[in-house]
């Protein structure tokens, strides 16, 4: 935590000139960083007062969320992590047409004849997008950050306005124009009645010193294994983002 507070206040004025440049940035709105001394005896509380993806109009309930690397190893929640109280699924959670792991390194096998699931928001904002993810993630390279995440959410079009168009001229975020989020579109025939809230998170993690020897134990674990070490989590900013960039290019349309 030392080290991501420390990293954050160096990047801070640039995080802030960026903020202010691209107004369609999915990064986290940081709103406040706070420190608290609760008691002499206590050691020191920071706090980061941010923007909640998540802040649906009470009409409307996420039934579904995902954490999104573009990683395949390790990224799958099993039936008794869901059953234990995970509630936030992941890559292969979200699209089963690839291979890859559970936690416990388990094989799980891609569904044959299934096609990649996207996150359906048309043409116009699919392009948009990834015009942003990708000014984003160059940010983050740029800073040497990695490990970040897509928070997708997902929830049902309330059924009194299911029927209503969808509009691009509510003002706003272009990303919380529609009960926060953004509604399903596809260019021709009937969408799902869905919407999306998303945006990328825990972008604090630098890839320092303890990352890069994580990345050469977990290199030699995986090659062992068989699997192919840059498939994991853990590699260096400028393949995080490259990998990421293409997982969002594959689900988005």
């Amino acid at each position: 935590i030392n080290a991501e507070y420390m990293g954050f206040r160096q990047c801070l004025g640039r995080y802030h000139d960026f903020m202010l440049g691209h107004p369609n940035t999915l990064l986290p709105r940081f709103y406040g960083l706070h420190q608290i001394k609760v008691s002499a005896e206590k050691a020191l509380l920071r706090v980061v007062v941010m923007h909640n993806l998540f802040n649906t109009p009470p009409d409307v309930c996420i039934s579904e969320k995902y954490d999104l690397k573009g990683s395949v190893l390790k990224r799958f929640v099993t039936e008794e992590e869901w059953a234990n109280g995970t509630s936030v699924g992941k890559d292969l959670n979200w699209c089963n047409k690839h291979n890859g792991t559970d936690n416990r390194g388990n094989q799980i096998t891609a569904h044959p004849g299934t096609r990649h699931r996207k996150i359906l928001i048309g043409p116009k904002l699919s392009k948009l997008m990834m015009k942003t993810l990708r000014e984003d993630a160059l940010f983050l390279e740029t800073h040497h950050m990695m490990d970040y995440s897509l928070l997708l959410g997902i929830a049902k079009v309330p059924a009194n306005t299911l029927n209503i168009p969808v509009t691009n001229t509510v003002p706003g975020q272009i990303w919380e124009r529609e009960y926060g989020g953004v509604r399903a579109q596809v260019l021709s025939g009937n969408p799902p009645d869905e919407l999306y809230y998303f945006g990328v998170i825990d972008i604090l993690q630098e890839y320092n010193l303890k990352k890069k020897a994580e990345h050469v134990y977990k290199t030699g674990v995986q090659s062992c294994r068989g699997q192919d070490p840059s498939l994991m989590s853990v590699v260096d900013a400028r393949a995080y983002a490259r990998r990421f960039l293409l997982w969002m290019e594959t689900h988005v349309g």
